[in-house]
């Protein structure tokens, strides 16, 4: 079963459909600014939303490693423990 309860399913597909609708808006919308988007402006943007992505594309592989534990990262996981002490115990450990 893909959901656990009906109301569950009733709400994911409503949220699908606010997506849709929103995406249909900004389309439509988007053939009168289209008009006074030169060359140059399209670069420009294309190179923000590249590096936007490479953030993702970054953040997600480092979150991928910390979960497999392949890489030990405190600001990955709700359950890591990010206080100071518990960081500087690690260090002290391996010191002894």
């Amino acid at each position: 079963m893909f959901v656990p309860s009906l109301t569950t399913a009733l709400i994911f597909v409503g949220m699908v459909r606010a997506v849709l609708i929103i995406d249909l808006g900004l389309m439509l919308s988007f053939t009168y600014v289209a008009q006074y988007l030169t060359k140059p402006i399209l670069e420009v943007l294309q190179k923000i939303f590249g590096f936007i992505m490479l953030a993702f594309g970054i953040q997600l592989v480092l979150q991928a490693l910390a979960k497999l534990g392949i890489l030990t990262a405190t600001g990955f996981s709700s359950q890591a423990d990010s206080s100071p002490s518990a960081c500087t115990t690690g260090r002290k450990s391996a010191l002894r």
